[in-house]
């Protein structure tokens, strides 16, 4: 009776758990794209700036809406591709590489809508090919890697050094170098990242989370090793001594060919993807894997035999988790005719409605974050609206317009309406007549009893 009573109540259990992606549900997806590779993104108030290169290797960016439709694109005058945006005090910068210049490096401030503002900085050229890009209080740090190992950069006389920063008080560049490579101007993940590097793990991304550190890789440089994924609990001890003393909380690990190379942290999920590996992995707060989104499937409802995923760039910004990545149909076991496409996937929000009871409130029961909700008000009949509010789960007021509409933020709402009579002195004369009925009433009802008690006696 025990395990029928055990089973009964694991099988219930399983019916009503969550899953990651029943909870990011997908928001848009354009496979559309005028840029031929996408590879880096960022998230604006109004929409996502994606970043690469046009079928001429031509740098190119291009901006879409919250709805997926793009809306505008830049294209520059020189071959390379964009390896990276950042923000900072409301402005947006975006870096690109010049194939034609042996890889320099430029960089600019633009707008939202695409417009450049100025032409920030000229940069190095790169020993390696993938670029570290880290922005530290007025400090923009760039270096090469390949595969974490520092390669370092070059100035405009050839002359090597360790690491390039752009100031971003004046913009000025300055060129500089690390001996022991302990990376001080870098932060904590870097510098973990670039150690793991130094004692042979080709750790390729690393985020920390809550009381976690999370690294994604493989366990050598070629391209049929497997992937990891490993959590490690954060203490006073150096990432080395954790990964030599193979103390980490949890780890999981690919079929051989396939690596983790994005690692994206979201409010209750870590998110892992590869290059080589068409699926997402979902990690709970313990290292857990808790959910998988097959990318063949989701997005295209196919298989491998006949398509091939690349994942190119993850990021979670502005409430939105979005996915750069290119895509081809399979001929004979090769990819061909391959393109480039973006998903943004987001929660969506309750909203739950308190009334006094002298009228109703309608409106949809979720949401999803930034987008308008429409509220409708109906009084009970002889009431009007006295006044709402809407509020998060912190009790901030959301700015309602006209008082109907609102911006969902990303987070659970409360819609509060109160409603008072439409014409209260009418109401009230009439609330003392009834008054003054109910008094005279009582005032003959007792010269009635006391007649009748008098007649008694």
């Amino acid at each position: 009776m025990r395990r029928v009573l055990l089973f009964l109540l694991s099988f219930i259990c399983g019916l009503t758990m969550v899953y990651a992606q029943d909870e990011y549900i997908q928001k848009w997806k354009n496979d559309d794209l005028s840029i031929e590779a996408a590879r880096h993104m960022i998230q604006t108030d109004d929409g996502l700036i994606v970043g690469g290169y046009d079928n001429d290797f031509v740098v190119q960016l291009a901006k879409y809406d919250d709805s997926g439709k793009e809306v505008k694109t830049l294209k520059l005058e020189y071959e390379g591709t964009v390896c990276g945006f950042y923000e900072k005090d409301g402005k947006y910068y975006f870096i690109t590489t010049d194939d034609d210049n042996w890889w320099e490096v430029h960089i600019y401030e633009i707008t939202t809508d695409l417009s450049i503002v100025r032409h920030v900085a000229t940069g190095y050229h790169m020993e390696g090919w993938n670029e570290q890009v880290e922005l530290i209080g007025d400090k923009l740090y760039i270096t090469s890697t390949s595969f974490g190992s520092v390669d370092g950069v070059y100035d405009a006389d050839d002359k090597y050094y360790d690491y390039f920063y752009i100031d971003l008080k004046d913009f000025s560049s300055h060129y500089g170098n690390e001996t022991d490579w302990n990376f001080d101007v870098f932060s904590n993940s870097k510098k973990d990242l670039f150690k793991l590097n130094s004692i042979g793990v080709p750790a390729i991304d690393i985020k920390e989370k809550d009381n976690m550190i999370i690294v994604g890789g493989k366990y050598t440089q070629f391209d049929n090793s497997s992937g990891f994924i490993h959590f490690y609990e954060k203490t006073n001890t150096d990432i080395t001594d954790l990964y030599s003393n193979n103390s980490y909380l949890k780890s999981h690990e690919l079929d051989p060919g396939h690596w983790y190379t994005h690692i994206v942290t979201l409010d209750e999920y870590i998110v892992a993807g590869g290059e080589y590996y068409n699926k997402l992995d979902f990690f709970n707060n313990k290292g857990e894997k808790v959910d998988t989104i097959d990318l063949i499937k989701d997005l295209y409802n196919s298989n491998e035999s006949k398509m091939f995923i690349q994942l190119e760039d993850m990021i979670f910004q502005k409430g939105r988790f979005s996915v750069a990545y290119q895509y081809c149909d399979v001929v004979n076991d090769c990819p061909t005719n391959c393109k480039s496409g973006v998903v943004v996937y987001q929660k969506k929000f309750k909203i739950d409605i308190k009334t006094d009871g002298f009228g109703t409130v309608l409106a949809k029961t979720e949401e999803f974050g930034s987008e308008d909700v429409i509220i409708t008000v109906e009084p009970n009949e002889g009431y009007e609206l006295k006044s709402i509010k809407v509020t998060d789960k912190n009790g901030n007021i959301i700015l309602l317009t006209n008082d109907t509409t609102f911006k969902m933020p990303y987070a659970d709402v409360l819609v509060e309406a109160t409603f008072e009579p439409k014409n209260p002195e009418t109401l009230t004369g009439i609330t003392m007549i009834v008054f003054l009925i109910i008094g005279i009433s009582a005032i003959v009802m007792l010269v009635i009893n006391y007649r009748k008690l008098k007649w008694l006696k």
